[in-house]
């Protein structure tokens, strides 16, 4: 009879669920597709996500039509779960101070976005 403890190889298996994760061939199941989202927003307390429009009509159109579909889905999702007429969102500094929004007018982004465009 052997003293040492009974140890399985977690560390091989769960190598290799990350390698079939980042493979995208884990399924809606996969126990690390729920840590994406929580991983994606870091340790805030964050309880949404704000993007900037202008960034994301930047994008091109294959990128945005993507996007879109995942937006679509998403609400698809949530079904009737109770939602607020609208939102009030204003940008602040590191210490909670009002500042000016960096990209104040959706309709006219700055030229230097172009390249975004190029990038997908």
């Amino acid at each position: 009879m052997d003293d040492q403890p009974q140890t399985s190889d977690t560390g091989g298996e769960l190598q290799l669920l990350a390698d079939r994760h980042n493979a995208g061939e884990c399924g809606d199941s996969c126990p690390l597709h729920q840590e994406d989202m929580h991983a994606w927003f870091g340790l805030s307390y964050a309880n949404y996500l704000v993007l900037e429009r202008t960034l994301l009509q930047a994008m091109p159109g294959r990128w945005q039509r993507r996007f879109v579909a995942l937006l679509e889905e998403l609400y698809v999702a949530r079904g009737d779960l109770p939602d607020a007429y609208g939102y009030r969102v204003q940008p602040v500094d590191a210490g909670g101070r009002f500042v000016e929004a960096p990209l104040p007018h959706y309709r006219h982004a700055p030229r230097d976005l172009d390249v975004l465009r190029r990038r997908s």
